[in-house]
């Protein structure tokens, strides 16, 4: 912390780096396949929009009110087509049940992970999903199936929405690239114009940015073999 009080964040990276060491997947994974990350930016509909408006000055009801869309589920339906058409698994994110129910009506009844089921019901669901054949679609609620759980079977991620830590993102997106995949991963982010998300998006790459200049460089890492 400088004299006014402000952080002096290269002194703390080097003051950090020697004792630090962070490994990440390109260190340790080089055989992963690539992983190809777009935006898809949705402009709401008359009707999204009025609901949207209606919403009271409350961050996660606009982004529920952001996500349970019909510009967006117009969207998702176009995606899962053209991977339905590539015979790929899927598997949708989202924080809020709505949507996990709405994605499963709207794929044939597909299953969903969330917080409420148990270990033994989650695994039985991912041996359903990992086992069948071809295209399969499987709606996660994305703190729940975003940690502890395998999913390379499927090759395509689906977020709903922007979420308030990127490493939120992250774990998600590594249950399917992650050792033992062998395809390209295709992940998709869902964003509606104009809404709470365009301000989300700015705070992920500004939280990003930072944990990059505090804890992406480890002269640990760099000085020891081991470390990959």
């Amino acid at each position: 912390l400088r004299a006014d009080r402000t952080f002096d964040k290269a002194g703390i990276a080097r003051q950090l780096a020697h004792v630090y060491l962070r490994r990440t997947q390109a260190d340790v994974l080089t055989e992963l396949p690539e992983r190809i990350e777009v935006e898809e930016w949705v402009t709401l509909t008359e009707d999204d929009r009025a609901e949207y408006n209606a919403q009271p000055v409350n961050i996660m009801l606009k982004r529920r009110a952001a996500t349970v869309t019909e510009a967006k589920y117009e969207r998702l339906e176009d995606l899962i087509a053209e991977h339905r058409h590539a015979d790929r698994k899927v598997v949708v994110f989202s924080f809020f049940r709505q949507v996990l129910d709405d994605v499963s009506d709207m794929f044939g009844g597909c299953p969903q992970i969330t917080g409420d089921i148990s270990s033994a019901e989650r695994q039985r669901i991912i041996d359903g999903f990992t086992a069948g054949s071809g295209f399969a679609v499987l709606a996660c609620q994305i703190e729940a199936g975003g940690v502890g759980i395998n999913l390379q079977a499927a090759s395509v991620v689906i977020l709903m929405e922007a979420q308030f830590k990127p490493s939120i993102e992250w774990q998600a997106i590594a249950r399917v690239h992650r050792m033992g995949q062998s395809r390209s991963v295709m992940v998709h982010r869902l964003l509606a114009r104009d809404t709470i998300e365009e301000r989300l998006v700015q705070l992920i790459a500004e939280k990003t940015q930072i944990f990059m200049h505090f804890a992406h460089d480890s002269s640990v890492r760099d000085a020891s073999q081991m470390a990959v």
